[in-house]
């Protein structure tokens, strides 16, 4: 059944957090229903693409954010939540070069589609943006999510992914990357994490031993967590989905 599967971190993530909804989204193949936070994180990451590229001007880029996004409403958020977190974002894109403002070097790929090897399996991801400056490599991965979530402990877990793409630099252009950083835009803030080797291996681990747990369940096992069911999972066919209570 898992011959041949290539894996990413959001899929390795997915299980950690829920087998039943990996079992939902991954075996059973059911349609997931995208969040507000996928659809308007699609949106910025597209919307700085395409003024990097120079397809259009970086002084147009909240606006191709602005007008091209769908509505965002997020329903199960309290108050003027969805409208903060659009004028959030556009206003990290109307201020685009403070992003770059102190960084010395060049923009060598982003949005970049990749297959690598890792803890013993094949992984896919999209890196957002590589830089380098004439020595190191730089990975910046574009996150709108909430500090919260990426701050203190959480950030142990969260600087899994950034290793992932630290493998992919490291088989792209034979060495890994000086850090690795989540770029948080509606805060115009950067969570970096120094490349170590340690790290590393603990997550060339964690990627081999959750792969290994998701070829030999059997079972599924729910695990209902309040903001997981209600705002990311996407999955209406649980019992949890919309209607998990504290």
């Amino acid at each position: 059944m898992y011959k041949g599967t290539v894996y990413s971190y959001s899929r390795l993530d997915k299980y950690e957090t829920c087998p039943f909804s990996y079992h939902c989204t991954y075996n059973l193949k059911l349609p997931e229903v995208q969040s507000d936070w996928g659809e308007g994180g699609t949106w910025l990451h597209e919307a700085v693409e395409q003024a990097l590229r120079g397809n259009i001007l970086k002084e147009e880029a909240s606006d191709y954010f602005y007008y091209g996004t769908p509505v965002l409403s997020f329903d199960n958020m309290k108050g003027d939540y969805g409208e903060r977190w659009v004028n959030e974002c556009v206003k990290f894109l109307d201020n685009l070069d403070v992003a770059f403002s102190q960084f010395d070097g060049e923009v060598v790929e982003m949005e970049e589609y990749a297959e690598i090897t890792m803890g013993g399996r094949k992984l896919k991801l999209y890196s957002d943006l590589l830089l380098f400056d004439g020595k190191d490599y730089y990975v910046w991965d574009w996150k709108t999510s909430g500090l919260s979530g990426f701050e203190g402990k959480k950030f142990q877990k969260k600087k899994r992914q950034l290793y992932v793409y630290a493998r992919y630099v490291k088989e792209k252009y034979g060495k890994y990357p000086k850090s690795m950083s989540f770029y948080m835009a509606r805060y115009n803030k950067k969570l970096t994490e120094e490349f170590r080797l340690k790290e590393y291996n603990k997550v060339d681990k964690w990627v081999r031993e959750t792969a290994e747990k998701i070829e030999s369940d059997t079972t599924w096992e729910e695990r209902p967590n309040f903001f997981w069911c209600r705002h990311v999972c996407g999955q209406s066919s649980c019992e949890h989905n919309g209607g998990f209570k504290q």
